[in-house]
């Protein structure tokens, strides 16, 4: 959810990011449908690339939280003059 809400966030600012929270988003999909290839499937092929894309997953999510986390459009502090209407 939360990569959905920032690529739509970074999409309306014009930003490129929202390209790559998209690719997230469906990145965190196969993370979330591997168990079920692996376990209930029997794939077990699947297991050490399903684990790794997990972990590149993450750790990508988190590289691109802290680089947009200085763009303004992130923000939810109101303008003081707005803020005593």
């Amino acid at each position: 959810m939360l990569c959905i809400g920032l690529a739509q966030v970074a999409d309306r600012a014009g930003d490129r990011e929202a390209v790559r929270f998209g690719l997230l988003r469906w990145a965190f999909v196969v993370v979330a449908a591997g168990p079920v290839l692996v376990y209930g499937g029997g794939v077990d092929a699947l297991a050490a690339p399903l684990a790794v894309l997990a972990v590149v997953t993450n750790v990508a999510f988190v590289y691109y939280l802290f680089k947009v986390s200085r763009r303004g459009y992130g923000s939810t502090v109101a303008d003081a003059s707005t803020a005593r209407e």
